[in-house]
């Protein structure tokens, strides 16, 4: 009597099969993985193409801007003059700046926690330094 009156064991589901969580296929449905912390299906495909199709988009302006970050650091665009490394780094900026972009949308549209896309983030940050530092020597 006592078991009825404070409800059901712990554990026990009363009966009832629980509606709220999503089908359990073995990590894969459709094509997309099950996030086991929060439910949600990620989409790798979708964010791979997303950040494919920014990468289109932003690919010019990514390309000048590094390349006015080369003039800028060297000082020869027609002729040589003096190197104005600041303005340089603004260039440069701007040209890792539109790089990641791409990343970052197809981390968003993926679905993918930052705690696993932030280590390539900043894997890429640092081959896009390491590239500028190379770059550096090399002219």
């Amino acid at each position: 009597m006592q078991a009825e009156e404070n409800g059901p064991p712990k554990g026990a589901n009363s009966g009832r099969e629980a509606t709220d969580a999503p089908p359990n296929h073995g990590g894969h449905a459709e094509g997309r993985s099950l996030d086991a912390k929060d439910g949600r299906y990620r989409r790798p495909g979708l964010g791979v193409l997303a950040g494919l199709g920014v990468l289109v988009l932003v690919a010019v302006p990514a390309g000048w801007s590094a390349y006015f970050a080369l003039v800028s650091f060297t000082g020869c665009f027609i002729e040589c003059g003096e190197p104005e490394p600041g303005t340089g780094v603004l260039w440069g900026s701007l040209a890792t700046f539109f790089l990641v972009l791409p990343v970052l949308t197809g981390l968003v549209v993926a679905r993918v926690p930052l705690r696993r896309g932030l280590p390539w983030l900043i894997g890429l940050g640092g081959a896009v330094a390491l590239g500028g530092i190379l770059a550096q020597r090399v002219i």
